[in-house]
Parts: C-alpha cells; sequence; structure tokens
C-alpha cells in the first residue's frame, strides 16, 4: 500500500496530526473538496473553512475543522 505523509501547521505550530501516515486526504477547496492519494503531482491550493478528512495506514478515519489557508501537496 502507498502512503503519503500528512502534517499540517497553525500559526501556532504544527497540529497534533503528529506526521500521520496516510492511505488518502480529502481537503476542502476553495472550488468544492477534493481528493489527494499518495503519489499526487506537487500542487499549491487555497482551502476554505471545512473539514479535512485522512486515512492513515491503519484504515482509519479522521477529521479536522480547519478555517482556511493553503495545501501543499
Amino acid at each position: 500500500m502507498v502512503m503519503t505523509l500528512l502534517s499540517a501547521m497553525t500559526r501556532r505550530g504544527f497540529l497534533g496530526v503528529g506526521g500521520a501516515l496516510t492511505v488518502s486526504v480529502v481537503l476542502p477547496g476553495i472550488e468544492g473538496y477534493y481528493g489527494i492519494l499518495a503519489g499526487h503531482a506537487p500542487a499549491i491550493s487555497a482551502l476554505k473553512p471545512g473539514l479535512v478528512e485522512y486515512v492513515n495506514s491503519n484504515n482509519e478515519r479522521h477529521v479536522i475543522a480547519v478555517s482556511g489557508g493553503f495545501a501543499e501537496v
């Protein structure tokens, strides 16, 4: 199974995701939600307020609320 590393940063520092190995990530882009899988092409995207959902290496689904920002793949 191919995985990618997820990190989340806030104004106060890194969020408690702790560099989780993920199978997939769904982000709230300004033009709608979109998914990221391991090996995705590099990209930078603006985020709107919403939920970031990710599936970790144990196949557990996690959700983080964001108030906007940017995502870098």
